[in-house]
């Protein structure tokens, strides 16, 4: 007797295999065309605050959210990264840190090259330009945007369609690099 499967959550599962790494987002945004004198090259005047690391152990997951300072507002970008390793004690080679629920936690540096990474940003640069990309490529973190129902006549803002990071999103790979949390 034949019997027949319906697929239950078939996007999600294809999200989850199409994922990508931080550096290919990285990639995506220093290669993205149109060019821009802003994202990538305006880093520097962006200030991460609040930094706070949650960890999901029994996931192998890290979610990394902070408080981005910029010269137009404050946002906050989020990353949640997979496959981390975690360890029972502190040693020379890990990174130990607080968890918000006053736990010590240990982890080997995360791999911007191997490790996938979820991504999300409050700044309108993020929703308009990537955040749709970032949802068909499985690189979204949380709900994706929505239908978007284009209203004027200009060209796309992201014609090859391809995910990538905001500004924010950058600097807080930047600061995250500076605690050693990724390498």
């Amino acid at each position: 007797m034949a019997q027949n499967f319906m697929v239950i959550r078939g996007q999600r599962i294809i999200n989850i295999l199409n994922e990508a790494t931080y550096g290919e987002l990285e990639r995506n945004t220093m290669a993205f065309i149109p060019t821009s004198k802003k994202r990538q090259y305006a880093v520097n005047p962006v200030q991460i605050a609040n930094l706070t690391l949650i960890p999901y152990a029994h996931n192998n997951a890290l979610e990394c959210k902070a408080l981005a300072h910029g010269e137009t507002g404050h946002y906050e970008p989020q990353m949640v990264f997979n496959e981390v390793q975690y360890e029972d004690e502190d040693t020379p080679n890990n990174i130990t840190f607080m968890g918000p629920d006053g736990q010590e936690y240990h982890i080997q540096p995360i791999s911007l090259a191997q490790n996938n990474v979820k991504v999300r940003c409050t700044c309108l640069d993020f929703r308009w330009r990537f955040a749709m990309y970032n949802d068909k490529a499985g690189s979204l973190y949380g709900p994706g945007p929505g239908v978007y129902q284009k209203r004027t006549n200009r060209p796309p803002n992201n014609p090859r369609g391809v995910p990538g990071l905001c500004k924010h999103l950058i600097k807080l790979g930047v600061e995250l690099k500076t605690e050693r949390v990724v390498r």
